[in-house]
């Protein structure tokens, strides 16, 4: 009885097998272990190309001596002077998993409007990033502009605020 048993399993094996072959074979997972924040510079930069739309890049570079792994989005809150703080949710792109080689950089936008200039709106202080993967934060000064206090087109939903996930740069 348990001869015939394996001989089902391994003709079960083999039918199965055959109906992957079209598929294309499984991507392996990244080396290293995750990116942490002592393993990384963190930097960010105004990317803006107009005058409506702010994109602030953040950039996450592996400053260590070693392989480590970036997958997903990065926690990022918005710090303002008087020290509030603004969580900012995740867009819905896709993220994929990657490996940062030492001397290599990940990075990962953050998406704002901008203020029409009008007087009233907020600046932030500071970016406070926690890495994909990570619980510890680092925080960067903001580089962009201000956005305005709500949203003009939909009053009392909030400003629309908003990261994209973190990816290997270059």
């Amino acid at each position: 009885m348990a001869v015939g048993r394996g001989d089902r399993r391994r003709r079960g094996s083999r039918g199965r097998d055959r109906g992957r072959r079209g598929a294309p074979p499984a991507q392996p997972a990244p080396a290293g272990g995750a990116c942490t924040v002592d393993d990384l510079r963190i930097t960010a930069s105004d990317s803006s190309t107009d005058k409506v739309h702010g994109v602030v890049t953040v950039q996450l570079h592996n400053k260590g001596s070693r392989d480590c792994r970036i997958a997903g989005y990065a926690g990022v809150d918005l710090k303002t002077a008087d020290g509030s703080t603004t969580p900012v949710p995740r867009n819905s792109a896709p993220s994929y998993p990657d490996t940062i080689r030492p001397g290599q950089d990940a990075a990962f936008n953050i998406y704002y409007p901008l203020a029409d200039g009008g007087g009233s709106g907020v600046r932030p202080q500071q970016i406070v990033v926690t890495p994909p993967n990570d619980t510890h934060q680092a925080a960067v000064a903001w580089p962009g502009g201000s956005f305005p206090l709500d949203n003009p087109d939909h009053p009392g939903q909030g400003v629309r605020l908003e990261i994209g996930p973190a990816g290997k740069a270059g």
